[in-house]
């Protein structure tokens, strides 16, 4: 009896400690007391370390990898992330590690927040001890303000360093290895042997061995950079220094300009190109860089190493484009339209940019002031207006988390964010003010403080540190105060505010600048039109007439009134206007056009044209269609067949977008075809009739674009066939929209038959403005999205990896929700 007693409380021992150890479980905890500042006491911009003491208070161990994040102000609140793969290789149970990373401090109070494990990807015993927030105080930055003068003594000063700088420097290390000084400045070290190079001053090539360039051994991008730099700096084109470069370039770099592969070198040599005002002897070179550029462009519209697109490349591609066309080079629209496109589909939901479209990046992970003003830029170099959402989005960021002292969100390329902050400003229509910021006096009275003796500038994070990202490497004595040439070209170009100039006369219209004082007018009302006119040109435009149209007027178009424009001023912006009585019922292309009579001589005539659409009310309902009997139970009602035996509608269409931001699944060809996945040919009121016809109900349930109540009606599902090298490919319209923020296309939950508006002067929306599915909701829609995100118009874009190529037959196949 003992011995079974004794057997019974054994088995139960063990068992108990087996369910004991099973439910072991870690628990990671962090308190405020356990964050540090490497300096309590900081002004703002001062490079520092915040650490952090991460234990693992559980009974289990925890082998993986565990992130710590660290996050500058209230996440919940759009606080930037300060650190990216901050990571701690796994802690045993009791055990503690302390982690750190670099920041750059802000002005002011600022809460630190360290959250452990921030995605919840580690089971714990405890998960409410993971986060804490310390608060530290940065002063704020003061220098005194700076007049013209010496700004100017600062750019002339920073020139001639820049020359000092020409030709090739290398150093020796004790075992007679020579390096040249970009590696010698990357690796702190010799890269043939390793001997340390502490101690040892570089040296420079004799110029017959090694004349003109800078930096050469990195690529011909540099010298393009120094020469472009030196003649905005003023810098005559026959100084000396300039004609070494240019012969370097030309004939003595290592690769010829016909064999460069990198958008970086074209985009650098046009700049320099044109900053010469030569156009007469470079205009053919010129050219030819734009063109290799446009065979560079990713297939996502983008520029980057290889096939991969980043916003960096943006910085010199789209400025380099935006010089060219200045200068009168052809550039195809689809280049533009690409890259744009590209552009605004990796706009963050914060209106930031990252240096990928995923949102993340080599240098931060989250938004950024450098690439969020690269992004600004490039769209307005593209044409947008500064009433464009996303370059409104984007300028908001930008004031957001305005400084002068550091680039906001990455601890990296401070300068560069400056000089991509002075091109977004100052790209016509310039911008003075950034909130209440007078943006150029207060970064040009940094700078002038932050100039060395010598001319040149320290870089924050010297170009040659940052491929390293976070882990510098041993920088020798001689390294560490000596000036960096990009830091020091940006700051040149900051201070000189070099922006292309035109070679000639342009006048363009602003897109997206036409209004109407009505949308949708009742015939015979009055409607006041407004559209915006910009002279990009170099110089004055004098007697300038703009015409307004109802309808284009190379086809026919109805004059509705010209309004004269004495003077355009260079950089001036000027609204034009209109006053039209609306006629006929129906949609109407209204027109306004710069020089109609092609009076003014112009390298560009491209950009003298704009139109909108607005829908005259009336009386008269839309027509039912006729509708055709094709079968037992077939049909068909315009361009869409209807079988009632198998419950489906099928229309035909092509694939319209292959990348980028969407707001609509599907449009007809009047519609919004530059946010649009797919252009279906069909009349959206034989669709609606359609689905009615099949027993489905609508409902709407949407007061506005973006409203976040869910669309009421029948679901249906929807699927979309194409050929791919002689396979019939079908997938469900969700695969084809990828959601950028789950990072995750649509999940299956069919689309709701919400059913177009008819409005008050009997226009059936859809028909009017072609909007037939829509991923953003809209009341004007036949089938929209039932997911909350259908209130995010940033949200989806296009499935790259699955879409097909733009201009693919696709065959769209409708069904109620339940049929087979």
């Amino acid at each position: 009896m003992i011995k079974k007693s004794f057997l019974c409380l054994m088995i139960f021992t063990g068992m108990f400690w087996s369910l004991t150890s099973a439910l072991a479980l870690p628990d990671l905890a962090i308190d405020s007391e356990s964050i540090g500042f490497s300096d309590n006491n900081p002004t703002e911009g001062d490079p520092m370390s915040i650490t952090a003491k991460v234990i693992n208070k559980g009974d289990a161990e925890i082998p993986d990898d565990i992130e710590v994040r660290f996050i500058e102000g209230d996440p919940e609140k759009g606080g930037l992330q300060i650190s990216f793969e901050a990571i701690i290789l796994g802690l045993k149970a009791g055990e503690s590690k302390t982690i750190d990373v670099k920041w750059r401090a802000a002005s002011g109070k600022t809460d630190i927040h360290v959250i452990a494990d921030p995605e919840n990807e580690i089971k714990e015993s405890n998960e409410k001890n993971n986060y804490a927030i310390k608060p530290i105080e940065g002063k704020k930055w003061k220098s005194p303000k700076v007049n013209e003068k010496q700004i100017n003594e600062t750019i002339k000063k920073a020139a001639e360093w820049i020359k000092s700088q020409q030709g090739e420097f290398y150093v020796t290390c004790p075992n007679g290895h020579d390096n040249f000084l970009y590696a010698a400045l990357a690796y702190g070290k010799c890269v043939i042997c390793g001997a340390s190079l502490d101690g040892i001053s570089p040296e420079r090539y004799p110029e017959q061995q090694r004349p003109g360039g800078w930096m050469a051994e990195i690529g011909p991008g540099m010298t393009s950079l120094m020469i472009m730099t030196l003649l905005h700096a003023g810098v005559d084109v026959s100084d000396p220094a300039i004609e070494k470069g240019f012969d370097h370039l030309f004939n003595k770099a290592p690769t010829k300009w016909e064999e460069w592969t990198d958008p970086y070198d074209f985009s650098t040599g046009i700049l320099a190109l044109t900053a010469t005002g030569n156009k007469e002897k470079y205009m053919d070179l010129v050219q030819y860089s734009v063109n290799r550029l446009e065979a560079l462009q990713t297939e996502d519209g983008g520029w980057g190493y290889g096939t991969i697109a980043d916003a960096a490349h943006l910085q010199y591609v789209m400025f380099g484009l935006y010089a060219a066309k200045q200068w009168g080079a052809e550039i195809k629209p689809d280049t533009w339209t690409r890259a744009v496109a590209w552009l605004i589909g990796m706009q963050q939901p914060d209106g930031g940019w990252n240096y990928y479209s995923s949102g993340s990046g080599p240098y931060a992970e989250c938004s950024y002031g450098s690439m969020t003003a690269t992004a600004v830029m490039s769209l307005k170099a593209a044409g947008l207006s500064r009433d464009n959402k996303a370059v409104k989005r984007g300028v908001e960021w930008l004031e957001r988390y305005y400084s002068i002292t550091r680039n906001p969100g990455t601890f990296y390329w401070h300068y560069y964010y400056l000089v991509a902050l002075q091109r977004a400003m100052d790209i016509p229509p310039k911008q003075e003010k950034l909130g209440s910021h007078d943006w150029y006096q207060e970064i040009a009275s940094f700078l002038v403080k932050k100039q060395q003796e010598d001319g040149s500038w320290i870089a924050a994070t010297p170009i040659y540190t940052t491929g390293a990202i976070g882990q510098a490497p041993e920088i020798a004595s001689w390294a560490k105060d000596r000036g960096d040439l990009m830091a020091t070209s940006f700051a040149v170009l900051f201070l000189t505010r070099a922006m292309p100039e035109p070679a000639g006369t342009d006048v363009g219209m602003i897109k997206d600048k036409m209004e109407f004082s009505k949308s949708s007018p009742d015939e015979g009302e009055e409607v006041t039109i407004k559209a915006s006119v910009i002279n990009q040109g170099s110089i004055p435009v004098e007697n300038l007439e703009v015409k307004f149209y109802d309808g284009a007027p190379e086809s026919g178009g109805v004059l509705i009134a010209a309004q004269p424009l004495p003077l355009l001023s260079v950089g001036q912006e000027a609204q034009v206007k209109a006053t039209w009585k609306a006629v006929n019922t129906g949609e109407h292309k209204i027109y306004a056009v710069i020089d109609p009579s092609d009076i003014i001589q112009e390298f560009d005539e491209k950009n003298n044209i704009i139109f909108d659409t607005i829908i005259v009310g009336g009386e008269e309902k839309p027509a039912i269609p006729a509708m055709v009997k094709l079968g037992n139970g077939l049909y068909k009602l315009g361009k869409v067949d209807v079988d009632l035996n198998s419950n489906t509608i099928k229309i035909h269409g092509k694939m319209n977008m292959s990348y980028g931001l969407i707001e609509l699944l599907a449009c007809s060809s009047i519609g919004k075809v530059h946010e649009s996945a797919i252009v279906l040919d069909v009349d959206p009121i034989h669709l609606q009739t359609a689905l009615i016809l099949m027993g489905l109900e609508y409902e709407g349930g949407l007061r506005y674009q973006g409203d976040p109540q869910t669309p009421k009606g029948d679901r249906v599902y929807i699927w979309v066939e194409w050929n791919s090298e002689g396979q019939v490919k079908r997938h469900r319209a969700e695969d084809l929209v990828f959601n950028r923020e789950k990072q995750s296309t649509m999940p299956h939950v069919g689309w709701v038959f919400s059913g177009s508006r008819i409005n008050d002067n009997g226009v059936f929306m859809a028909q009017a403005i072609g909007t037939i599915i829509t991923t953003f909701h809209d009341p004007d829609a036949i089938i929209d999205n039932p997911l909350p995100e259908g209130a995010d118009d940033t949200v989806y874009i296009v499935n790259t990896k699955l879409a097909p190529p733009k201009g693919t037959d696709i065959t769209m196949i409708i069904t109620p929700v339940g049929s087979s």
